[in-house]
């Protein structure tokens, strides 16, 4: 852990857990799918409270890039220093990542695999991602299920980002190994995944930038930290960016450069992406430097932290289990259009996840590490659990 930080960042906890919610509402659309393609029936407008919860629906696929900005900040707050002086190994750092989610990944892996086959022995077609042979269950099962030799999205689709993430692991630590965080390099390294990576494969590049962003907001926040007006900051930088995101959200046409220039130009999706993101989560993390008690308690409460990655890999397993059961009854999917299909769901997905969590997740990694680590290695900080 970096010298002079907190222990624990309680904020960053329901920022994750928000996110993994944003993703199942966006993917609520998949029971709406007639085999790999929505529904030409499919009204979006008429989904459960979408009133409400119309920005989730319409743009919640943006969350899995406030995944990789988290990621960011976390592992530059957590590894960097420990990677960059050798205090942390390779094999120590992969295991530490693998134990922590490789056990879900590989359950829900095989679940849809089964649950694919009986869908598609009453259906006659896959639900949502056709591409479940053996070739794409392997990459699965090696987390290179989107680095490149995929056909498209397979068996637990969501888990793309998992295996981006472990692109990242790598690259990360082959940074951290190589060079000291500084914002110079953190910021080249934006422009290379955004540039030179995102013309080979988008979803790493922009993956890469916004995992640097997050490392270059760490490093902001640890400045701040420094400084003698740091309340001030603290203060001034969150309603900054809740006023930016307001004038975003009811005037999107502003984010387009006066001057003009076509090269210039920022859509709406890529400022979210690469600038209020980064800077949600700085505000974030400064607003807990004077509210520690109120995230702390947000974060115990609702389990948010613990939760977000059980409720991004369980929520399509969980969708296809759905589909089979009323399918099997002879229910109109109609249902799923209603409020209490929506909270039915969302109930039985929180209790399937805190299950998950507690006698699975965390016995596994348990057992991993005290298998493969070394003893003082086995209780890296909790905030680990990204």
């Amino acid at each position: 852990m970096n010298q002079g930080a907190p222990r624990y960042l309680h904020s960053l906890d329901v920022a994750r857990g928000i996110a993994a919610f944003a993703v199942v509402l966006w993917h609520w659309q998949h029971f709406f799918y007639d085999g790999d393609a929505v529904s030409a029936a499919f009204v979006r407008e008429r989904q459960p409270l979408h009133a409400l919860l119309g920005a989730f629906y319409d743009r919640g696929d943006q969350a899995v890039a406030l995944f990789f900005t988290l990621s960011g900040f976390i592992f530059f707050w957590l590894y960097a220093g420990r990677i960059s002086s050798e205090a942390m190994r390779l094999r120590e750092f992969f295991v530490l990542r693998i134990s922590r989610l490789y056990p879900l990944h590989l359950a829900t892996l095989l679940f849809v695999a089964c649950a694919q086959y009986a869908f598609r022995r009453v259906t006659g077609a896959a639900f949502v991602y056709p591409t479940n042979d053996a070739a794409h269950f392997i990459l699965s099962g090696l987390f290179l299920s989107s680095i490149g030799g995929e056909s498209g999205f397979s068996f637990n689709g969501p888990s793309w980002s998992v295996s981006v993430e472990m692109v990242l692991y790598a690259i990360f630590f082959l940074y951290c190994a190589v060079s000291r965080a500084r914002v110079a390099t953190m910021v080249l390294m934006v422009a290379l995944g955004i540039g030179l990576l995102g013309a080979y494969k988008p979803t790493i590049g922009h993956a890469v930038g916004s995992f640097f962003l997050g490392g270059i907001m760490f490093a902001a926040y640890m400045s701040i930290r420094a400084r003698r007006a740091r309340f001030m900051l603290a203060r001034a930088i969150p309603v900054v960016t809740l006023g930016v995101w307001i004038l975003t959200s009811f005037a999107p046409n502003v984010l387009a450069v006066a001057s003009g220039a076509r090269a210039l130009r920022l859509d709406s999706e890529s400022f979210v992406t690469f600038a209020l993101f980064p800077l949600t989560i700085l505000s974030l993390a400064l607003l807990e430097m004077e509210s520690e008690t109120f995230f702390r308690r947000l974060a115990e409460f609702t389990r948010l932290g613990d939760l977000s990655y059980s409720v991004y890999l369980i929520h399509f397993p969980l969708q296809l289990a759905v589909m089979l059961v009323l399918i099997r009854l002879g229910v109109s999917r109609e249902v799923l259009y209603t409020p209490a299909a929506l909270l039915s769901f969302l109930a039985l997905l929180i209790a399937i996840s805190i299950a998950s969590h507690d006698r699975l997740e965390i016995p596994m990694q348990r057992l991993l590490r005290r298998r493969f680590l070394t003893n003082d290695s086995l209780s890296p900080p909790r905030s680990d659990a990204s």
